[in-house]
């Protein structure tokens, strides 16, 4: 909005008219010449420049009116078994404590979520290839490429008894990022989490995850 000019012009001593008076504080006209302009049409030109230019304070700001953030986390166990496979299109299941739901109130600039996720497998050494239990980082139900990781099996025979190595846990410190653009997010609620799959194995192995989180930012 520019300078609100002109202004009538009252003189010292002289009756002022009300309708001059009003026009003053209302006058609405494509180039602001009211105080009217203030409702509504400020913008950069208004903004003083040089050596006093006026700077946003902190404190002048609303309260996530910039950022937003959030955390969800467990501790308590939680197991997968292979009666919840699929083998033709293997079925993730949200892990509660690494599953977030979240609102934007306007696309961000950018996002970030990180996450800690400690998992462990009773899986027996077997057959080549991915271990049994797996696990995806999921934004609205969709995978992320790249973001995948695999609990070892850990579980052995010696002798007479079955041992399993603790050496062999997963810890899972992620992290990802959508920015501005065709991969950003809209306004509106979403949801972000590590989703689990125990794949059918010969034995009767299972998938325990102990200690996890999901954390998120959203910078405006």
């Amino acid at each position: 909005m520019p300078v609100i000019a002109p202004f009538n012009v009252f003189t010292d001593g002289g009756t002022a008219a009300a309708d001059p008076v009003m026009e003053n504080f209302y006058h609405p006209d494509t180039a602001p010449d009211s105080m009217e302009g203030i409702n509504g049409w400020l913008d950069e030109l208004n903004l003083i420049t040089g050596a006093s230019a006026w700077k946003v304070r902190r404190n002048q700001i609303r309260p996530r009116g910039m950022t937003r953030a959030g955390m969800v986390g467990l501790t308590g166990h939680c197991d997968y078994l292979r009666v919840f496979d699929n083998s033709v299109n293997p079925e993730f299941k949200p892990v509660p404590g690494a599953s977030i739901a979240f609102y934007l109130p306007r696309a961000p600039e950018a996002l970030f979520l990180t996450w800690q996720f400690l998992s462990a497998s009773d899986e027996f050494y077997g057959p080549a290839g991915d271990p049994a239990f797996q696990h995806k980082l999921y934004i609205d139900g969709v995978a992320l490429p790249g973001q995948i990781r695999y609990t070892a099996a850990a579980t052995y025979t010696v002798g007479p008894n079955d041992l399993r190595l603790p050496r062999r846990d997963r810890i899972w410190s992620g992290h990802a990022s959508l920015l501005a653009g065709s991969n950003g997010l809209a306004a509106g609620w979403h949801r972000a989490g590590v989703a689990a799959h125990k794949a059918l194995t010969t034995d009767s192995g299972q998938g325990r995850v102990r200690i996890r989180n999901m954390k998120y930012i959203a910078l405006f």
